[in-house]
């Protein structure tokens, strides 16, 4: 099976991931999460002072795991949650992204929250109008 492309953002290069770093609330508990989409993963991109913002890519082979898809729309995501399925994960690059980009990867993001606000407050008007 062909590896897949996966990209993760964070505030270092990450060569090697650690599955048992992060928050255990996330979406899908603990893992590295990466998507297939480098637009998509530049979403999650923020400052932070003193620190530079780093998008990673990696490749991953599939056989032997069993995997997950988390479909968000036309996006989907991917969580490493073992060490081996970790030591399947080969680093390719690291880029830095400039203040720019991060800043209008924020804006993207803001006015589809903005969005999907709208779309929500609409939805649940029609449906308390309809009691």
């Amino acid at each position: 099976m062909e590896p897949i492309t996966l990209y993760h953002v964070g505030f270092e290069q990450i060569p090697v991931p650690d599955v048992h770093y992060g928050r255990k609330n996330a979406d899908f508990g603990q893992g590295f999460y990466l998507s297939d989409s480098e637009d998509f993963s530049k979403r999650w991109a923020r400052e932070r002072r003193g620190m530079d913002t780093v998008i990673n890519c990696y490749e991953l082979t599939l056989d032997g795991l069993n995997v997950k898809r988390l479909v968000r729309g036309e996006y989907s995501q991917t969580v490493i949650k073992t060490e081996s399925a970790a030591s399947q994960l080969r680093f390719i690059s690291a880029e830095v992204l400039d203040s720019a980009e991060i800043a209008a990867c924020r804006e993207l993001v803001s006015a589809e929250e903005t969005a999907f606000q709208e779309l929500f407050s609409a939805e649940l008007e029609r449906l308390i109008g309809s009691e």
